[in-house]
């Protein structure tokens, strides 16, 4: 039913100078490589990270929103800049002592804009998670935020929500965005 690629950053994290660019190399071989070996629905392929693998994940966001259907970032944000539009979801914490949720709301701000949306916002059916409303069709955005006590009790780690929400959000992503 899905195929999941857990990659490793070449070297030690994929921002640090002169890593970006072997890791998004990595990101389009494994790409190439899982289209030509696998039956893959590049209509629904989805890039998902958390903390440094959310950086990355906005990074190829950005660089190939035509090889996703979605993105999902936790606490993570953006380092470079973007010019893409992307349905997309976020979870951050108020407490992340590792990535500040100013960060979070910097990239969340970033794609509400490019995605048309509004301010208003919908229930999600997660109670942590709003959808923002009167976004572009196909470009929906959703903003997750929690007060866990995760990663050393910062707001930093995997919410207990986020895996529902995710799926939750991914699963209403029917078609690609034209």
């Amino acid at each position: 039913r899905a195929i999941v690629a857990y990659v490793k950053s070449q070297g030690e994290s994929w921002d640090r100078p002169g890593e970006l660019e072997p890791s998004l190399e990595l990101y389009d071989a494994l790409y190439e490589h899982l289209l030509a070996t696998h039956c893959v629905d590049v209509e629904r392929v989805f890039a998902l990270g958390i903390s440094s693998g959310g950086f990355f994940t906005t990074e190829v966001a950005c660089r190939h929103p035509e090889r996703l259907a979605a993105a999902a970032v936790v606490s993570g944000a953006m380092e470079n800049g973007c010019d893409a539009r992307m349905p997309i979801l976020f979870v951050h914490g108020p407490a992340d002592t590792e990535v500040p949720i100013a960060r979070g709301w910097h990239v969340r701000d970033y794609f509400l804009s490019e995605n048309g949306c509004g301010p208003r916002t919908v229930e999600t059916g997660i109670e942590q998670c709003a959808q923002y409303a009167d976004c572009f069709p196909g470009y929906p955005l959703w903003w997750c935020q929690h007060d866990e006590p995760t990663y050393d009790n910062t707001n930093h780690g995997w919410p207990s929500f986020a895996s529902k929400a995710i799926a939750t959000f991914f699963d209403t992503i029917k078609v690609p965005p034209a």
